[in-house]
């Protein structure tokens, strides 16, 4: 019973992730990891499609250090732009406009921590690290 509900919930959670690579308001790294923490529950067999698809595992690594803090400054900004243009459109619905506020400022924070992470390793004189191509 519980084992369909996760692979459901899994799927969601993937389409999600898929969503968020094309929606700058959407992140899609935690729906990605959360998706595969349902299938490690309830299906190894999409666990295992998912840890073999490269696609997907360039958005779950560790990249942390790799960011580029111009890209993620635009990111940023053009999530606050889509953010005030989508507001603009759905005036009458305070929940909404909320909501979107709120996704705009856990994204802002987030993306402002890779940033800060960045310039401190920066200083302690730690060099980024590369990107893997596969």
């Amino acid at each position: 019973m519980i084992k369909p509900l996760f692979i459901f919930s899994g799927t969601i959670s993937l389409c999600l992730g898929i969503a968020g690579i094309f929606i700058p308001v959407l992140p899609s790294t935690p729906f990605f990891i959360l998706s595969t923490g349902l299938y490690v529950r309830s299906s190894p067999a999409l666990c295992k499609k998912i840890n073999d698809n490269r696609f997907i595992q360039k958005h779950i690594r560790d990249k942390t250090n790799s960011y580029n803090p111009l890209t993620l400054s635009a990111a940023i900004v053009l999530m606050w732009i889509t953010i005030i243009l989508a507001s603009s459109q759905i005036s009458d619905n305070i929940f909404l406009i909320s909501l979107l506020i709120l996704a705009g400022i856990t994204g802002t924070f987030f993306k402002g921590g890779l940033i800060i992470r960045h310039f401190k390793n920066l200083n302690k004189g730690t060099k980024p690290q590369e990107t893997r191509k596969n």
